[in-house]
């Protein structure tokens, strides 16, 4: 009994131990804010939270979680800032080379709104 708690005590030290893949901070509750309230976010306050987000991370040699750079284009595109948009969905593609396929979707129709570089 002692052994198997013994064994039971240090897997879950271990398991707490582990790092993270990605670093979320207020990034799930972006999407929700938006999600939640469409129309009732503050769109520059919501930029700002995650660049400054982007900024931290990647001080602290973290990873941005696949799809914050896609969201941040959304609030771009939101605000009307085309350009920074497209460069978010670059970025990206760029970091997840997996979503290329939807991003690329995204950008065609970035690119019909006007958004070309």
């Amino acid at each position: 009994m002692r052994r198997l708690s013994a064994i039971v005590a240090g897997v879950l030290c271990v398991a707490c131990g582990t790092p993270h893949l990605y670093y979320w901070g207020s990034y799930e509750d972006s999407v929700f804010a938006v999600a939640a309230q469409p129309d009732g976010f503050d769109v520059d306050e919501q930029i700002d939270e995650l660049e400054t987000q982007v900024e931290k991370t990647n001080n602290k040699g973290l990873r941005v979680p696949p799809g914050l750079h896609a969201h941040l284009a959304y609030l771009y595109s939101f605000r009307g800032d085309l350009a920074s948009a497209r460069n978010n969905l670059e970025r990206e593609k760029a970091l997840f080379p997996e979503s290329t396929v939807f991003v690329d979707g995204l950008i065609v129709r970035l690119d019909s709104l006007g958004g070309q570089p």
